[in-house]
């Protein structure tokens, strides 16, 4: 199945991990600015886990157009945000 995580925090990350590891096309987007997200593409690792070949890792939205389930693992406070983001794609 293919899948997109949305939000690269140590939920993110883990659902990620996770979904990799039990078998499923998974990509993890974070924002651009998130200089969390930039060591991720640049390490494939975090403080906790690390990310087979397998997973991509982008800062491209248009990447949930592939997807057949989508995880949103944000902050309350980001979700206004994200939904206008979403519907400009």
């Amino acid at each position: 199945m293919n899948i997109t995580v949305i939000g690269n925090g140590r939920w993110g990350t883990f659902i990620t991990w996770y979904l990799d590891r039990i078998g499923h096309k998974v990509a993890l987007y974070g924002r651009s600015k998130s200089e969390s997200m930039k060591s991720l593409i640049e390490n494939r690792r975090n403080q906790y886990i690390s990310f087979n070949d397998s997973v991509l890792l982008t800062t491209n939205l248009e990447v949930i157009n592939e997807s057949e389930v989508i995880v949103i693992s944000i902050n309350a406070q980001g979700l206004t945000a994200l939904i206008k983001e979403l519907n400009t794609l």
